[in-house]
């Protein structure tokens, strides 16, 4: 809508509701696992437990395929440079 000039109306978060980031969570879950605050079960049950999927989304798997592709060749470019 920005780009058509019109106005965008804030929205507000909605109490309760958990989103997962996926192609971040794993990350963050594997230093949490490492630091000994998240055992793989719970966080699984974390997944499961979550309302909104930043990338994922049956009707359209485009945006969650290449934000792990992304995610993938960035941590790929990383190794390559150390």
């Amino acid at each position: 809508l920005d780009l058509t000039g019109r106005d965008i109306t804030a929205g507000e978060a909605m109490p309760g509701r958990t989103m997962v980031v996926e192609n971040y969570d794993p990350i963050a879950a594997l230093g949490y696992r490492r630091e000994g605050s998240l055992s793989m079960r719970s966080w699984l049950a974390s997944l499961r437990g979550a309302d909104e999927a930043a990338w994922f989304a049956r009707d359209d798997l485009a945006p969650f395929f290449l934000a792990g592709a992304r995610t993938l060749w960035q941590a790929a470019e990383n190794r390559v440079r150390r």
